[in-house]
């Protein structure tokens, strides 16, 4: 009996790390060769979105460089999916769970049609309206990719060699859990790894570890503290990272190698560094998976003289710092991290509220992420407190503050 037992867990094993294994097979195909292809792209609240046709449907997918591979709901508009057994997924909290996985019918990306893509199967955290799904960084494994939010293109080629000399900046990346991972250089004598992340909405974030180490070894680094608070921020796929210290950062200036990004601010998170999708902004992004490079060209390049006179070229972020940011709980929207320094703070917001009714209404969490709220419009707002107590108070819908600024 305990030999038939050991071998039905070791026939398991084995099937589990097959299925994992072929997950991760880039065994879907591209219905072209040798072909360059434009495809229209949409740049929304700081996030790219890519145009799939399924079936028929017309379909709007993010574009998530920090997704090792794609990502569908269950309740993404697509039937005929193909299950393909089980896999432990990890997401941007560090949180990690089991979750299924199934394989699209042929999906149609400009007019490209791919086979055999490959996605894991995700309950929504947050059901953010006009986004069915996400295509990963896998799809960058064999197609060389510029993304230019400003112009509204992607272009997607398999030829090696067709953006092999692309002007820019270029820094090699490695894959880790099969994203890019690029060094950079936030402050001046301190390296840290990021990852390359279009799905994140904040230009840059720091782990908590690499900023508590950074902030210890550097006079520096120390001077360019803005702030801290309690907080909590990131919503991944299995829920909001727990609370704790959050630095707010104002670095002069972030190395990507021989470019300098200046004035960006930014704030400490929980897991990896980050440079997210804001980034597109200043400038494209080409990923070449044949080289293992990513090359940023800034869109506005301008160039400065260091201490011994020689030229270096610089791109002026002066982005806005985080003010204030709201996570689901129980169904309705709390303060997750609100900056001292900030309008909402001072109009009354701390965090740990929870946001019970506006103007006399009940919100769920839903609701408030798509209020349609008025600039410099006041809204009454009731609030239960950390420790349960109820107030009220008269403010702008706080969520306005940072797109009004930018």
């Amino acid at each position: 009996m305990r030999a038939t037992t050991i071998f039905l867990v070791l026939c398991c094993c084995l099937m589990s790390r097959a299925q994992q294994e072929y997950i991760y097979r880039l065994d879907f195909t591209v219905g072209k060769k040798n072909f360059v292809d434009t495809v229209e792209v949409e740049f929304d609240h700081n996030q790219v979105y890519v145009p799939v046709t399924v079936d028929g449907q017309r379909l709007r997918f993010k574009l998530d460089t920090g997704s090792s591979q794609g990502v569908v709901y269950d309740d993404t508009p697509i039937s005929g999916l193909q299950r393909m057994g089980h896999i432990r997924s990890q997401d941007a909290t560090g949180r990690s769970q089991e979750v299924g996985t199934v394989e699209l019918p042929p999906l149609t990306i400009g007019d490209l049609t791919i086979k055999g893509y490959k996605a894991t199967l995700h309950r929504r955290q947050v059901r953010r309206r006009g986004e069915d799904g996400i295509i990963g960084f896998d799809l960058f494994r064999r197609l060389v990719a510029k993304i230019d939010v400003r112009h509204q293109r992607l272009i997607l080629t398999d030829r090696k060699k067709l953006l092999k000399n692309e002007p820019g900046y270029a820094l090699p990346y490695k894959l880790e859990n099969h994203t890019p991972r690029v060094t950079v250089s936030p402050v001046a004598g301190q390296k840290a790894v990021v990852v390359m992340d279009t799905g994140s909405r904040q230009l840059l974030s720091l782990s908590r570890s690499w900023t508590a180490d950074c902030l210890e070894k550097s006079a520096e680094a120390r001077q360019q503290v803005e702030g801290r608070g309690l907080g909590q921020m990131a919503i991944g796929n299995f829920g909001v990272e727990t609370e704790a210290e959050v630095v707010f950062l104002g670095l002069k200036t972030v190395r990507w190698g021989g470019l300098e990004l200046r004035d960006v601010h930014c704030v400490t998170a929980q897991g990896n560094n980050h440079i997210g999708a804001p980034l597109l902004t200043y400038g494209t992004l080409t990923v070449n998976p044949f080289r293992r490079r990513l090359i940023f060209q800034p869109y506005e390049e301008r160039t400065d003289s260091v201490a011994d006179g020689s030229p270096i070229g610089y791109c002026q972020i002066g982005n806005q710092q985080l003010r204030i940011a709201f996570v689901p709980r129980d169904g309705k929207a709390a303060v997750g991290l609100v900056w001292e320094r900030s309008k909402a703070y001072h109009q009354g917001f701390r965090q740990g509220d929870v946001v019970e009714q506006i103007d006399g209404l009940p919100v769920s969490f839903d609701d408030f992420l798509h209020f349609r709220a008025v600039y410099d419009q006041e809204y009454l707002f009731t609030l239960r407190d950390r420790f349960g107590v109820l107030r009220t108070l008269k403010a702008e819908m706080p969520t306005l503050e940072r797109m009004k600024d930018e």
